[in-house]
């Protein structure tokens, strides 16, 4: 979640979030293409202008050319981890 990238032809990819304690792992059915990055603001503070995490985002892609009146299907499986307890 803390970094941006890219990645072609993945069934699988794990993100986390060291500060969070969090893992996220994600599983695709086809293959897919992936981006993510982090989705930030910016604040302005009383010690100036400042960079905040907000969230993670996981974009998959699939190139798909369909004939008329055919479907298509794709299956994406995540499962969270907590590696410790937020008090």
């Amino acid at each position: 979640h803390d970094g941006s990238g890219s990645a072609a032809a993945i069934d699988r990819i794990a993100q986390a979030n060291d500060w969070l304690g969090l893992t996220v792992a994600t599983r695709v059915e086809p293959a897919a293409d992936a981006w993510w990055a982090p989705i930030e603001t910016v604040s302005n503070s009383e010690d100036g202008f400042e960079r905040v995490y907000q969230a993670g985002a996981l974009l998959l892609s699939w190139a798909v050319t369909l004939e008329r009146g055919a479907s298509w299907s794709a299956s994406v499986l995540q499962k969270v981890a907590v590696a410790r307890e937020q008090a």
